[in-house]
């Protein structure tokens, strides 16, 4: 079953605001997705460090993970930085979340052995050295890329909807590789990708998403 995750910003909420966190564990959503920047010298969730953080600090992460704790919701971050990994990361120990989190973003994982924190990686990551459009062959080679990888914390990819051709997406599929779709606001696109069963998929209209799969589900359930 697809897994939705509210993006930041979900549901005309404020991105990154711990009002949206509160917001999409009491709705239930199976993720909920957040920026992880620096701010002085804390994490914070923030896409980018705007000038109204001169007179308002942004949300600290440690807050935001206090508010989402032992909350039945998993936790997407999306890193800015590489090097806040190892930070964030701690942080996500700290609150008892390793098993309610992972990473996305701008990370730099180990393949030959398991980094600290679950991932989903990002198709335009250096490392995969693959172009923009991912058709048929550049497919193949993630699927090889991760059926190679001894990090047990490699959990899929990241894609943006816009970059994955249809072919790349049924192969992956078909070979059972999770993967989550961003940011699939139409809501034209939204069933189709429930009903196909991708990994998770990161919306703004997680409300939507939410309805058309218990819909889906409903219909899947009743009887000929």
């Amino acid at each position: 079953m697809t897994r939705i995750c509210a993006h930041a910003g979900f549901d005309e909420t404020l991105p990154n605001s711990l009002e949206s966190l509160e917001l999409a564990a009491l709705r239930a959503y199976d993720v909920v997705e957040f920026d992880i920047n620096r701010y002085r010298e804390n994490l914070v969730l923030a896409h980018d460090i705007e000038e109204r953080f001169a007179t308002e600090a942004p949300p600290l992460l440690a807050d935001g993970l206090d508010l989402l704790k032992n909350r039945g919701i998993t936790v997407n971050c999306d890193i800015k930085e590489p090097s806040m990994c190892p930070e964030a990361s701690a942080l996500i120990k700290e609150f008892n979340m390793d098993d309610a989190a992972f990473f996305t973003g701008e990370i730099t994982p180990d393949f030959e052995q398991n980094t600290p924190y679950k991932f989903f990686l990002n198709a335009d990551n250096p490392c995969l050295g693959v172009p923009p459009r991912l058709g048929l062959a550049e497919a193949e080679k993630l699927v090889r890329f991760f059926r190679k990888s001894k990090n047990s914390n490699f959990l899929g990819y990241n894609f943006d909807y816009l970059v994955l051709a249809p072919d790349g997406m049924t192969l992956l599929l078909n070979e059972h590789i999770p993967f989550i779709l961003w940011t699939v606001d139409d809501e034209a696109l939204i069933p189709g990708y429930i009903d196909q069963g991708i990994w998770g998929l990161t919306t703004n209209k997680a409300r939507f998403a939410l309805e058309c799969r218990s819909h889906l589900f409903t219909k899947f359930r009743q009887p000929e």
